[in-house]
C-alpha cells in the first residue's frame, strides 16, 4: 500500500512500512535517502522512474565527517542528477558516480576530501560545488566538462581573474559566489554563448571590463561587489533592461 504525505514541497511516500523523501520540481522527481535507507531507497527509486537524487545526513547526525561507497549507485543507471550534501570522508569511495553515463547534473562540495576525476564524467552538463586546490590538478580541471553548459561555483579563493575555468566552449551560465581574491573577470569574454551571469559577495572584484565583450548576455546579476571601479559602473548601463544590482 503507497501512502502520500504533504510536508511543504516534500512528499513523504508511504511504501510497506518505509517512508521516502520526494520533492516534486517542475522537471523532475527528486529522491532523499540518508545513508541508512539505500538499500531500500534504490528499489523505490527503480519502481516509481526517479531520475533525481539526493544524499544527506538527518539531523540526528553529529559527527563531522560520514564515510560514504557509493558503489551502490551502479544499480541506477537512469540516474541524471545526483546532489550529495553529506559530509564525506576522505575514506568514501565515489566511483559508483562515474557508472552514471547518463548524469547531466551534479551538486558536489566536496573536492577537498574526495575530489572527482573529471575524464570520467563526460556527460554532465550542470556543475555546482564548492571551488578547491584540486581544481588546478588536471583531472580536476574544469576544462575536461567539454558539454558543461551551467556552473556554479562558491567559495572561489587562490584566484584573482575567472581565468581558471578554462576552456568551455558551450557553457550558457555562470554563477560566481563568495570570492576575497579575484579582482577581475579577465577569462570571461571567451564564453560567446554566455547568457546569464551571476556575481556575488566578490570583495575584491574592481575591474569588469570583460563584460564588453559579452554580447550575448541576457541576464546579469551582481550582489555585494562593492569595489567595482567607476568605469565599470558606467558600462553596467549597457545592461540596465535586464540588470539586477545591490550593493555593488
Amino acid at each position: 500500500m503507497t501512502k502520500i504525505f504533504l510536508n511543504g514541497i516534500i512528499k513523504i511516500i508511504m511504501e510497506d512500512k518505509l517512508s521516502f523523501k520526494v520533492v516534486e520540481y517542475p522537471n523532475r522527481k527528486q529522491l532523499q535517502l540518508e545513508p541508512k535507507e539505500f538499500d531500500e531507497g534504490i528499489k523505490f527509486a527503480l519502481k516509481n522512474d526517479i531520475k533525481s537524487l539526493m544524499v544527506y545526513c538527518g539531523i540526528e547526525w553529529t559527527e563531522k565527517y560520514v564515510t560514504i561507497d557509493f558503489s551502490w549507485l551502479k544499480k541506477l543507471p537512469e540516474l541524471q542528477s545526483l546532489e550529495i550534501m553529506a559530509p564525506l570522508s576522505k575514506k568514501s569511495n565515489v566511483d559508483g558516480i562515474y557508472e552514471l553515463k547518463k548524469l547531466k547534473d551534479l551538486h558536489y562540495s566536496h573536492y577537498d576530501n574526495v575530489p572527482l576525476d573529471h575524464n570520467k564524467l563526460k556527460s554532465l552538463e550542470y556543475l555546482y560545488c564548492s571551488y578547491s586546490k584540486n581544481h588546478k590538478h588536471k583531472e580536476c580541471s574544469f576544462e575536461l566538462l567539454k558539454n558543461l553548459k551551467s556552473l556554479r561555483l562558491w567559495h572561489i579563493n587562490w584566484e584573482e581573474n575567472c581565468k581558471f575555468i578554462g576552456e568551455l566552449n558551450k557553457l550558457t551560465r555562470i554563477e560566481l559566489t563568495w570570492s576575497r581574491s579575484i579582482k577581475s573577470l579577465d577569462g570571461l569574454e571567451e564564453y560567446k554563448l554566455l547568457e546569464f551571469l551571476s556575481l556575488r559577495n566578490l570583495s575584491q572584484l574592481e575591474d569588469i571590463s570583460a563584460l564588453n565583450k559579452l554580447k550575448g548576455i541576457k541576464g546579469l546579476w551582481i550582489e555585494n561587489c562593492k569595489r567595482i571601479n567607476e568605469e565599470g559602473k558606467k558600462k553596467l548601463t549597457m545592461f540596465r533592461k535586464n540588470i539586477y544590482t545591490n550593493g555593488y
